[in-house]
């Protein structure tokens, strides 16, 4: 729907929506091994500390996370732009994983 002008009805979407198409240029810096080790070691803590004084139980905490199957590696390749947008305008419902 527009208006008279043919401008489109409503606000425009945000810049860094995650609908847009990827654009040369919009690659993220990511987080180097050792730094997410610092971060899972200090996660690690934390949780064990709350395990200890009560404010978790690990039978809660066990149901919340599905570990995988297998011991093998996971790995993600980035997809193409081109394949990501024929994703996003499938309209076919991604299977739910179980």
């Amino acid at each position: 729907m527009s208006t008279g002008n043919g401008r489109p009805l409503g606000r425009p979407p945000h810049k860094h929506s995650k609908t847009a198409v990827a654009q040369p240029g919009d690659e993220q810096l990511t987080w180097s091994r050792k730094r997410l080790q610092k971060m899972d070691a200090r996660f690690t803590r934390r949780l064990e500390w709350a395990f200890q004084w009560g404010h978790e139980h690990r039978a809660s905490a066990a149901n919340a996370v599905e570990l995988p199957t297998t011991s093998a590696p996971h790995f993600s390749t980035p997809i193409c732009p081109d394949a990501w947008a024929a994703l996003l305008r499938s309209s076919i419902p991604a299977p739910v994983p179980k």
